[in-house]
């Protein structure tokens, strides 16, 4: 759901695009479609590059299962997008044993 959602947004942001009137204080100031559309560029292309760089940087560290300790490094470019917080855990399944839990870095890189 979350990925047509996302779809429908890249194809539907564009139809929008039109120019706007901005109102401050007792000024009118009309921006051309044109800033519209870097702006909304700019919305939609830093949040993907950031997540992207982010993938790659995961996808060459080892973690270990916590089940059964095995070293592994994500094989498939879903298994990294679990989400991390600043301990380097993420949610990702062992190829070994089929485990799906947050796992920790390998300590041996």
């Amino acid at each position: 759901m979350k990925r047509l959602c996302s779809l429908l947004s890249i194809f539907v942001y564009p139809l929008l695009l039109s120019s706007c009137d901005i109102h401050f204080g007792s000024k009118h100031y009309d921006v051309p479609w044109y800033f519209v559309l870097i702006l909304a560029l700019l919305l939609l292309i830093l949040p993907v590059r950031l997540l992207i760089s982010e993938n790659k940087r995961a996808s060459r560290t080892k973690y270990t299962c916590t089940k059964c300790g095995e070293a592994f490094y994500p094989v498939k470019k879903i298994n990294v997008g679990g989400l991390s917080n600043t301990t380097g855990y993420r949610l990702l399944r062992c190829p070994y044993c089929g485990n799906l839990d947050e796992m920790p870095p390998s300590r041996e890189q």
